[in-house]
């Protein structure tokens, strides 16, 4: 005699149901909570690696030696800019702790000269340091964020004013890296951005006299 197995089907039930509308409910109030901060952290972290992208391509022009073509002003005629090392240049203070400036060094003297800084395409000096670029981490109309600081140079001494300032520059041949009020002993500087509303919540750009440059 051959037995058959018999298969009875059988639905979702009205609590399985109700369960499963519980829960989904319960994960999207919790990710429209949460929605906010995810994306003051998404902003943390693009601007982090925009810096550590700004530190590679100042080291790149520093290695390569070439003349690049400033980007002038509307009306204003293009002019190539003859450097001896190319870097960035940051200063925290209330007034300028969301900005960092990409300039040439073309003075010699392997920082930036702060002493009426120009464009570089207004050419006005062509032996001063002169500004190619300011990055603003607030600027809307670059994906910034409001919330966003400079929070630290690590490894650099305060000056006077109670303010921390740095030139890191990059030129040939090694490449030869110049890293302005590094504490005697340190090889690297730590640039730390946060949060002004998550003080915990930073991320960290480091430059090495070395010339390594990594995201922590």
């Amino acid at each position: 005699m051959v037995q058959t197995t018999k298969f009875k089907e059988r639905g979702v039930t009205l609590v399985e149901l109700i369960v499963v509308i519980v829960m989904i409910g319960l994960f999207a109030s919790i990710l429209i909570a949460n929605f906010p901060r995810i994306l003051k952290q998404f902003a943390l972290s693009r601007a982090t690696y925009k810096l550590a992208q700004d530190f590679r391509r100042m080291e790149d022009l520093g290695l390569s030696g070439v003349l690049i073509t400033d980007q002038p002003a509307e009306g204003q005629p293009s002019n190539e800019i003859r450097a001896d090392a190319y870097g960035i240049y940051l200063n925290i203070n209330p007034i300028s702790d969301t900005k960092y400036i990409l300039y040439a060094d073309r003075d010699g003297g392997f920082d930036f000269d702060t002493n009426s800084p120009q464009f570089c395409w207004q050419n006005i000096n062509q032996s001063a340091d002169c500004i190619l670029e300011v990055i603003d981490l607030t600027d809307r109309n670059n994906n910034g964020n409001q919330d966003l600081y400079i929070k630290d140079i690590e490894n650099v001494s305060v000056e006077e004013g109670f303010q921390k300032v740095s030139s890191i520059s990059f030129a040939p041949p090694n490449p030869n890296v110049g890293i302005t009020g590094l504490d005697l002993g340190k090889k690297e500087v730590g640039i730390v951005l946060g949060l002004r509303s998550e003080p915990l919540l930073t991320r960290t750009v480091r430059v090495s006299t070395s010339g390594l440059i990594k995201v922590e």
